[in-house]
Formats: C-alpha cells, structure tokens, sequence
C-alpha cells in the first residue's frame, strides 16, 4: 500500500510539474508573438492584399525555371487584372505532405498574416513520412482514440523542449566519422558532369540526368555521387523503386551520408519492406539527431504500408479538416486546390468545409482534347508542371480569387 501511495504521487507530482512548465512556455511564447505582432504593421497596409500559397512541389515550382511557379505567375495576373495592389508569397516545400504542412500552419500564418490561404497538399502523404501523422489513423476506434492524446502531449510545448534538448545531446555526444576513403584528385570534367546530372534531376529532365549519372560513374566508379542522383532520380522521378534502392545501398557502401539513408528508407518503405526501413531511418537518425523529433511517431509505432489506402485517405481528409478550420480562426480566406491529375480528395474538403476551390484538373483534361495538343508543353516527365502548366493553374487561380 505504501509503495502504491508513492507511485500515485510521484505521478501527480509530473503531471503537476508539466502543468505548470506547459503553462510558464505557453505564457512566454504569448508575450513574445504579441510583441512581435505589435512592432509589425498590418500585412494588407503595407502590402495590399496577401496571397499565401501553401503545398509541396507543385506550389514550390519543380519542373519548371525559376520563377515560372504558379504563385509567381499569380501575382502578376492579380496585379495586371486588378486595381488592388497583390503580393503572392510561395509557400511551397517539395516532398511536403499535409501533417508537415499542419504542423506548421500557425507558424507562416503568424509570420505573414495572409489575406488569402491558398492550399495544395496531400500528394505525397503516402510518400513522405517526415512529421507524419499517419500513426494515429492506424488500428481501430479505440487505438486512435488513444493515438490522438498521445499526439497532444507530443506537439506540447514542454515536450517538444524535452525533445530539443536530447537531439541536442545527441548531435554533441555522437559525432559520426567520416568514411575512411581516400580522397579522390580534382576532376573538373567530373564535377562539371555531376552538376550537369543535379541540374538536370532538379528541372526533372529524365533521360539527361541518367545519362550524365552514368557518365560519371564511368569516370570514376569510386566517387558515390553518381550512383545517388541516379538512386534519387529513380526514386522520384520514374518510381522504379527497386532499382532506385539498389543504386541508393551502392552510394552508401562508397559513403554514409544522412540525405542517402534517408531516401533509402522512403524506397523501403515503397517497397513495403518495414524492417529495413526501420534500418534506414535509425542510420538516418544516428547521423542526423536533431531530426530525431521529426520522425518520434514512427519510432514509437509501426511503419504504415504504403498501400494501406484507409489510413492515408483518412489522414489526408482529417489534415485537410483542420488545415480549414486553422486557416478560418485567422479570419484568412481559405481557397483549396486540386492538382492537375486528381481533384476528388480535395473538392470534397472544400464541399465539406463550404470554402473556395480551384478546379485545375478540368482545364487540363480540356486542353488534352484540342487539336495539336502536346503534353510535354505542360508535363515534365514525371508528372510536374512546366512553365506553361503552372500558367494554367495561376491563371485559374486568379479567376477564383477576383470572382469574389
């Protein structure tokens, strides 16, 4: 009985303890974004109306030169179509998904106080797992119910500061060394071939990029380089993850680098192969600690397979829920859209949640159905936008917006 006695209050004595740090964070951070907000004037004063464009690579602009994204284009359509004064922000990350985008929602709302929210995301939800919240759509009602409070305690302040300061331990105490591999002499047509093949990865240029990947590693088979953009370009652009794990397993046989374990384990995970995943991710995280709070929730359950259509529709439907409805406390007008391929996801959240929505998807399927129609006018290779696409999709975008 007495040792019962001392357990209860040893645990109402943490639960107290983090009450009452939860409380003192949560007070200073209010202190300081009053503060902060106080010495900014408002966005709309300075700036006219602002835009803010939220999503992943097709926001950001991938396929495409730069400055040929869909927010670019936006604002000049909005500035040359209307006599409001228009600022149009990109916010977009390639390789997001929609629980990065949660995460982090209050944080750009807070930073830009946009008059307009403009979101794309949920495409790589189920090929991208950094900060995912998949885990708590997983199991049955019960499970989740209990994965959701274990979520709460996890994005609380006090444990994201706990969390801060082991991966700050972490990166002090283990300090990898490096590969013990002799260091190759200066090539400059080497290097001149390895920044062609990156160039031509990041522009989405398949054929090149492969050519010049394997160009390279016939110049100098030692140098890991080659053998990783190639692994990258299969993993990301042509989706043979198979062999894009083979050439990934090459590059870190010539050296251990976090970025490469990192793309293995996404490969693995494609694959469905969960404990060599899980093998990726630790290497990734043993060079890389300071990501430890990144990847917490997959550490504590199960890797989702990648073809577990329930949880990801689920996860993306509920993210989209609440990217609205944070959206809707900042009194930002929020517009949802669809991307050029699929569009039934994200027009049911907007239905749903009775906000704006941009149909990209029709005009495009309109567009197939012309005479002379080519798509390499507006595809990449693997699917992304080229500078005429991304026209498209601003061009729908500003007649949404100056609709109303």
């Amino acid at each position: 009985m007495k040792y019962i006695k001392l357990l209860l209050l040893a645990v109402f004595g943490f639960i107290a303890a983090f009450a009452v740090c939860e409380i003192l964070l949560s007070a200073v951070s209010a202190v300081y974004k009053y503060g902060a907000a106080a010495r900014l004037p408002s966005g709309s004063a300075t700036y006219g109306n602002i835009v803010l464009c939220l999503g992943d690579s097709y926001t950001y602009g991938v396929g495409a030169p730069s400055g040929a994204s869909y927010p670019c284009q936006l604002e000049k359509l909005l500035n040359d179509k209307s006599t409001k004064k228009y600022r149009v922000i990109n916010g977009g990350i390639p390789g997001c998904n929609s629980g990065q985008l949660l995460r982090h929602l209050r944080e750009n709302l807070d930073k830009y106080r946009p008059d307009i929210v403009l979101v794309l995301i949920g495409l790589n939800d189920r090929n991208c797992l950094t900060e995912t919240n998949s885990y708590m759509f997983a199991g049955d009602k019960k499970l989740r119910a209990i994965y959701r409070i274990e979520a709460l305690l996890c994005a609380s302040k006090t444990f994201k500061l706990a969390l801060s300061c082991v991966s700050g331990i972490a990166s002090r105490v283990h300090r990898p060394a490096a590969a013990a591999t002799a260091p190759e002499p200066f090539n400059a047509e080497l290097e001149k071939c390895i920044a062609q093949a990156h160039e031509n990865y990041e522009m989405c240029r398949v054929g090149p990029a492969k050519g010049l990947c394997e160009q390279a590693i016939k110049m100098s088979p030692r140098d890991h380089r080659g053998y990783f953009i190639l692994g990258e370009l299969y993993l990301h652009r042509t989706g043979e993850t198979q062999k894009a794990a083979e050439y990934l397993e090459h590059s870190l046989a010539l050296r251990p680098e976090a970025e490469c374990f990192c793309h293995l384990f996404i490969a693995y995970y494609r694959l469905g192969d969960a404990r060599n995943a899980r093998k990726a991710l630790v290497g990734y995280l043993a060079l890389n600690p300071q990501e430890l709070k990144n990847y917490w929730g997959l550490l504590l359950h199960t890797i989702p397979a990648a073809n577990d259509n329930d949880i990801f529709t689920r996860m993306t439907t509920s993210n989209l829920d609440d990217i609205v409805n944070t959206i809707k406390k900042y009194n930002a007008r929020i517009i949802l859209m669809d991307y050029p391929q699929d569009t039934e996801l994200r027009q049911n959240a907007a239905q749903k949640n009775a906000t704006g929505f941009i149909y990209n998807c029709g005009p495009f399927r309109a567009l197939a159905l012309l005479p002379g129609y080519k798509r390499e006018q507006y595809f990449v290779d693997d699917g992304h936008c080229t500078e005429r696409g991304y026209g498209v999709m601003a061009a729908n975008a500003c007649r949404v917006i100056l609709k109303n």
